[in-house]
C-alpha cells in the first residue's frame, strides 16, 4: 500500500491470506474442461459469475453437473465460507461470500475463489475489503483488456493490501454490517418512492381528463362556449364535463401520420433520423441517433414532415412515450407516429398528456398487434378518441398537469440525488474502515505483523512434519 498504514497493521497479499493446503486461491475451469454439454437439471451446482455480482447463489436459473463430473473438477469447488471475486466484467472486482446454507459447488472461468486461512482472516472481513474505494482502485489497476478488462490470478495473487490485527478485523465487520444495515433500510425506503410517484402521475393525468383538476375553472367560466370539434359517431371511453366532446385523433388533429419503415443509408455527419429510442419522458434525446443525408430527408418530408407542436410517437416495441416536438433543427422519423398540430383546436400538451393517461393506455393496449413485437398500426393511432375540451379549458388543464408533475419531477430529482449520497456515504465509510478511522484500536490486539510471522512459522513447521512423515514412510518401505 502507497499511503503509510495504521499502527498494528501490515501490508500483505491474497496469496499469503489462502489457506495453506493447495487448491485455497484459484480460479474456474478453463475451455474444454467444462462444456454446456456437461449441465446438468440437478447435482452439483456451478457458480456463475452473475450470481456473484448479485450475492445470491440457487433458485431458478441453477445450473449444475453429475457428481463424477464434480470428481473432475474438485480443484475448482468452493465451500462454504470461501471469497468469491469476479476476474472479468466492467469493471472485474465484484465479491460475495459462498453462504453456510449452500452445499459444494463448483466455479466457472471468469471467478477466482479464496479460502482464507483462519488464523489470519475471514471471507467476511475479506469481502468488505476488496470493496474498499482504494482496494478497487488496485484491482482495476491490474486489469488487462479492451473489449472486456479481465484480472489474472496471477496479478491477484499480488495485490498489496492492508491487513489490521485479528481482532480489530471483527470489529470492523461488526461496525460495517451494522452501517450496512442501515444503508439498506434506506435503499428499500427510497425504492418504495418511485411506484408511489407513478401512482400520483397516473392519478393526476385520470383526473385531469375526468374534469377534476379544471372544476373550478369551469364555475368561473359558466358562459363559455362548448368545443364543437365532433366526429359522425365518436368512441366515448368515459363520461365528460360539460363542454367537452370526443372526437377521434384524425378529426382532432386534422392528419396522423408515420414516418418511414424503410432503412435508409446511414451517413456519419447528416440530418438526424428520431426513432422510438430517442423518444423520452423529458423530451427528444439526439445523443445516440443515427444520421441519413439530406435528399433522404426530403424523401421522407414528403409524407412526415415534423412541424413544432406536432406529437411523436413510438409505433413499434414499446409503443407510446408520447412527445411534443419543440424547436429543433430538421429532423426526420421511423416507425414513429406524427400526430399533426392543429392548435386551433387541439393544445399539443393536452394531446400529449392524453396519450400518456392510464384511461387511453388501457383502451390502446388490447388492440395493438403483433406477437413477439408489438405495433399500433396507423387506422388504430387515428381512431385514438380524444376528449376535447373547450379551448381555454385546455390551457387551464395543460398548467394544472404541469405544476402538478413538476412537483413528481422534483421529488424524483431529490430521490436520485438522495440515492447518490447514499452511495457516496458508503463508499466513504468503507474507505474510513479501510485507513483505521472507523473502530478504535485496542493496544492489546497482537500486531498484524506478528500475527503473519507466526503464522509463516506455523506453516514452516506443517511443511517440514509433512516431508519428514513422507521420508519416514518412504524408508519403512524399503
Amino acid at each position: 500500500m502507497s499511503t503509510p498504514l495504521p499502527r498494528g497493521w501490515h501490508g500483505t497479499t491474497p496469496a499469503e491470506l489462502a489457506a495453506a493446503p493447495g487448491g485455497s486461491l484459484g480460479i474456474g475451469p478453463f475451455g474444454s474442461s467444462l462444456k454446456v454439454s456437461d449441465y446438468r437439471s440437478s447435482g452439483v451446482p456451478l457458480v456463475f459469475v452473475r450470481d456473484i455480482r448479485r450475492g445470491h447463489f440457487g433458485g431458478p436459473g441453477t445450473r449444475f453437473i453429475s457428481p463424477a463430473k464434480a470428481i473432475e473438477l474438485a480443484a475448482h469447488g468452493v465451500r462454504p465460507g470461501d471469497l468469491l471475486l469476479t476476474k472479468m466484467g466492467d469493471p472485474p472486482g465484484d465479491t460475495a461470500v459462498y453462504p453456510a446454507n449452500r452445499p459444494l459447488g463448483i466455479i466457472t472461468a471468469d471467478a477466482i475463489k479464496l479460502t482464507p486461512d483462519p488464523a489470519l482472516t475471514t471471507a467476511e472481513f475479506l469481502a468488505q475489503l476488496f470493496r474498499a474505494p482504494a482496494v478497487r482502485g488496485l484491482i482495476l489497476g491490474e486489469t488487462r483488456g479492451v473489449a472486456t478488462q479481465k484480472l489474472s490470478l496471477k496479478r491477484f495473487r499480488t495485490i498489496a493490501l492492508p491487513l489490521p490485527p485479528l481482532a480489530e478485523q471483527r470489529r470492523i465487520v461488526d461496525r460495517l454490517g451494522a452501517l450496512d444495515a442501515v444503508s439498506r433500510r434506506a435503499r428499500v425506503a427510497l425504492d418504495a418512492v418511485p411506484p408511489l410517484l407513478e401512482t400520483f402521475r397516473k392519478a393526476v393525468l385520470a383526473s385531469a381528463f375526468r374534469g377534476a383538476l379544471t372544476a373550478a375553472w369551469r364555475a368561473d367560466n359558466p358562459a363559455v362556449e362548448p368545443s364543437e370539434r365532433r366526429s359522425a359517431d365518436p368512441q366515448r371511453l368515459f363520461e365528460l364535463p360539460a363542454g367537452w366532446v370526443w372526437a377521434p385523433a384524425q378529426v382532432a388533429c386534422g392528419s396522423v401520420r408515420d414516418g418511414t419503415h424503410a432503412t435508409p443509408a446511414y451517413i456519419d455527419e447528416g440530418v438526424p433520423l428520431v426513432t422510438s429510442k430517442n423518444l423520452l419522458a423529458s423530451g427528444l434525446d439526439f445523443a445516440d441517433v443515427k444520421r441519413i443525408s439530406e435528399a433522404d430527408h426530403r424523401a421522407i418530408s414528403l409524407r412526415s414532415k415534423v412541424d413544432p407542436g406536432d406529437v411523436l410517437f413510438a409505433m413499434i416495441g414499446t409503443v407510446g412515450n408520447p412527445v411534443v416536438v419543440g424547436e429543433h433543427p430538421p429532423f426526420s422519423i421511423k416507425n414513429v407516429a406524427l400526430f399533426k398540430g392543429n392548435a386551433r383546436v387541439l393544445d399539443p400538451w393536452l394531446l400529449c398528456y392524453w396519450l400518456r393517461s392510464p384511461a387511453l393506455e388501457a383502451w390502446l393496449s388490447p388492440r395493438l398487434k403483433g406477437s413477439s413485437q408489438r405495433f399500433a398500426p396507423l387506422s388504430l393511432l387515428r381512431a385514438i378518441p380524444v376528449p376535447i375540451p373547450p379551448r381555454g379549458e385546455q390551457r387551464a388543464l395543460v398548467d394544472a398537469v404541469q405544476q402538478a408533475l413538476a412537483k413528481v419531477d422534483r421529488i424524483g430529482r431529490l430521490l436520485r440525488a438522495s440515492a447518490a449520497e447514499l452511495g457516496r456515504l458508503d463508499r466513504s465509510i468503507l474507505a474510513r474502515a479501510f485507513c483505521g478511522k472507523l473502530v478504535c484500536r485496542d493496544p492489546s490486539d497482537e500486531p498484524a505483523s506478528d500475527l503473519l510471522d507466526r503464522v509463516r512459522r506455523e506453516r514452516l513447521v506443517s511443511v517440514a512434519s509433512a516431508a519428514a512423515g513422507g521420508s519416514d514412510r518412504r524408508c519403512s518401505g524399503r
